[in-house]
């Protein structure tokens, strides 16, 4: 062949050619050594699908069932190691115990599963390409004495039968490799077609058109949230909160205060009513511009890792002073004495 042929087409291309001339080459090369046989061996190819394709099936069904148990102990694990502090105290480590046997019982049990079905697969397939050929050496064995084969021809024969049935039980066996990474492909797609925190509109607030001289800081009217359609927890809740205004929401645990202050933030976006900042509708303003004007102290704070200045100074802008009074006067500073040590560094 000419170079211009290899430079046009791939060699993934190529081989898959030369693969569909060899299954083609070896059905017609069956057919004319012996009909009868030739149609024995394209019955198999049917019959290996359907095994296959059940096979697969079961070992899509259980690799889920196995993320799935593996995602609800990574979860209660993390739990546990996040109130580590709690089963301390409240001397939790019997409770948790069984909990624990009953979640690796359960994942054991699934990986158990998944082996095992990964056996029967393999097993299912060799034992059937074992009776096919085992069939083939009898039944060649059987024209030879009748003189309707010769010995050369039995060969022909059984080498044609490979050219087709290998490369296509190749591919039907494809399936059964997808059945395992089909559903971490769901998961994953599913995240990713997760909606995004809303973008800046091309009509957004930049910073220096908002005004900080309105009387109004943050306004809410007719607030309506749910996390579920059937049950909101906040119900037209409107809210005004002035310059130099201290405000405290207080209500029942669940009764909505944080969710209301996630709402502010940005983080959800209501189902009814309207929040402004300086006036300004908040879904008209850039989001990231937003957060900067608000300051959060959550009632469960995190540290990243690094040091208690890179945690203290959090976005690098504050001066080294500035990072050293904010310690000085929240009292870190003070703490004990592994915390002189702090204090030297930074002075």
């Amino acid at each position: 062949m000419k170079i211009q042929y290899f430079d046009e087409r791939g060699s993934a291309e190529i081989i898959n050619t030369i693969i569909l001339l060899q299954i083609i080459g070896g059905v017609v090369g069956l057919s004319l050594l012996d009909w009868k046989l030739a149609i024995l061996i394209e019955a198999i190819i049917p019959l290996k699908f359907i095994i296959v394709s059940y096979c697969a099936n079961k070992k899509r069904e259980v690799f889920e069932q196995w993320i799935e148990d593996k995602r609800k102990f990574m979860s209660w694990f993390a739990e546990c190691i996040n109130g580590i502090h709690e089963m301390k105290l409240w001397n939790l480590f019997q409770v948790k115990k069984p909990q624990f046997e009953c979640q690796q019982k359960d994942l054991m049990d699934s990986y158990k599963k998944n082996a095992m079905l990964d056996e029967y697969s393999t097993a299912s397939v060799v034992v059937m390409d074992t009776i096919v050929n085992a069939l083939l050496y009898i039944l060649s064995g059987l024209f030879i004495i009748k003189e309707e084969f010769t010995i050369g021809r039995a060969f022909a024969f059984i080498t044609y039968s490979a050219y087709v049935v290998n490369p296509i039980s190749s591919l039907i066996n494809i399936k059964y490799y997808f059945a395992q990474i089909e559903p971490s492909a769901k998961r994953l797609f599913k995240l990713l077609e997760q909606p995004e925190e809303p973008e800046m509109k091309l009509h957004a607030r930049k910073p220096g058109k908002i005004s900080r001289d309105k009387d109004i800081v943050f306004e809410v009217k007719d607030l309506f949230f749910g996390y579920e359609p059937s049950h909101s927890i906040l119900n037209g809740v409107s809210l005004c909160v002035r310059k130099g205004e201290r405000v405290a929401i207080i209500g029942e645990n669940g009764s909505g205060k944080s969710t209301l202050l996630n709402l502010l933030a940005g983080f959800y976006q209501p189902q009814k009513g309207i929040i402004k900042l300086y006036g300004i509708p908040v879904e008209l303003m850039d989001i990231q511009d937003m957060r900067n004007r608000i300051a959060v102290i959550s009632q469960r704070p995190y540290l990243f890792p690094g040091t208690i200045e890179e945690n203290v100074n959090i976005d690098g802008k504050a001066s080294r002073n500035a990072v050293i009074e904010a310690c000085r006067k929240s009292g870190v500073l003070s703490f004990s004495d592994k915390w002189t040590r702090l204090q030297k560094d930074l002075m």
